[in-house]
Parts: C-alpha cells; sequence; structure tokens
C-alpha cells in the first residue's frame, strides 16, 4: 500500500509519502519539495511492477525453416 498526504504549513507544502507491505512493515518520507517527491513516489512505484513476461516466438520462428 502506497499513502501521499500533501498539507501546507507556515506557507509551504509538505508531502508525506507512506509505504505498508503485506507484513505491516512501513517505510516513510517527508518532503518539503514536490519534485523530490515525486521521484520517490515514482521509485516506490516502479517496484510495484512486475517485469512483463517474454513474448511467445513468432510463427517464423517455429517453422524449422533452415532459409535453405
Amino acid at each position: 500500500m502506497v499513502v501521499v498526504r500533501a498539507w501546507r504549513d507556515s506557507h509551504r507544502i509538505v508531502i508525506r509519502v507512506l509505504v505498508a507491505d503485506d507484513g505491516n512493515a512501513t517505510n516513510g518520507w517527508v518532503f518539503a519539495d514536490i519534485d523530490a517527491a515525486c521521484r520517490q513516489i515514482a521509485s516506490v512505484l516502479s517496484e510495484l511492477i512486475e517485469p512483463e513476461p517474454r513474448s511467445a516466438p513468432s510463427d517464423s520462428d517455429t517453422t524449422g525453416d533452415t532459409g535453405r
């Protein structure tokens, strides 16, 4: 689970990013810079993406044609 909260405090923005896994372990970061927060969020979200499976071989790869 990824939770992002942002609010204004004393004329500045505060962004809090919390990450919890299935075992309830939690990591958290607090930012005053939007760009830094976005980089961290992108990093966290990229870890959630599973690698795509390799594509199946095309028909030309499986025909056994040796090109003779």
